[in-house]
């Protein structure tokens, strides 16, 4: 699903990054932050199954950075929720092809925003922004930086049951519901 992206988009300049729910304003927002030149691409991360109100925010979108920079390229990532570990790894591959990045996980559902969360850890960027929806309040998360090496068969079982509750995991996998948490 990333080939239709790699080929629509260079891999020079900034790269905003950004899971879209139905708001679109966070995304307006990182513009604002950080600008966007010629170079500049924007990716918004969406559910394959897409619904009528998050269409709607990414034609605002759409028609917004066009009206600022009709040079930026955007772009459209659809990925499926349930597909937790392959969307992981091909959003690590992903992330890796660009110099300058900037993520948000904001918006949308938040499995997309917890697999971007991990990728990005994995693919070596040092932090991530997020909106706290009680204050509004932008701040900037470390990432977990992940082990580069590949994962264990045991750990793979327990990222293919996501996004389950930890309850039925431990059930699944036997182990106690407090480690499975951990």
């Amino acid at each position: 699903f990333l080939s239709c992206i790699f080929n629509m988009i260079q891999m020079k300049g900034r790269t905003i990054i950004i899971t879209l729910g139905f708001d679109p304003s966070v995304v307006l927002k990182i513009i604002g932050e950080h600008g966007l030149s010629n170079s500049s691409r924007v990716v918004l991360i969406t559910p394959k199954t897409s619904h009528p109100k998050a269409k709607n925010a990414i034609k605002e979108i759409q028609n917004f950075i066009e009206k600022i920079n009709n040079n930026v390229k955007v772009s459209v990532l659809k990925i499926e929720e349930n597909k937790f570990e392959e969307n992981i790894i091909r959003l690590k591959k992903f992330l890796s092809k660009f110099s300058e990045t900037i993520v948000d996980i904001s918006g949308g559902p938040r499995i997309l925003a917890l697999t971007l969360y991990i990728a990005s850890g994995i693919a070596g960027i040092p932090y991530i922004y997020l909106t706290l929806e009680t204050t509004g309040e932008r701040i900037k998360l470390p990432t977990i930086s992940l082990p580069r090496s590949s994962l264990t068969e045991r750990q793979k079982e327990i990222l293919s049951l996501l996004p389950e509750k930890p309850i039925k995991i431990a059930r699944k996998i036997r182990l106690s519901k407090s480690a499975v948490s951990r």
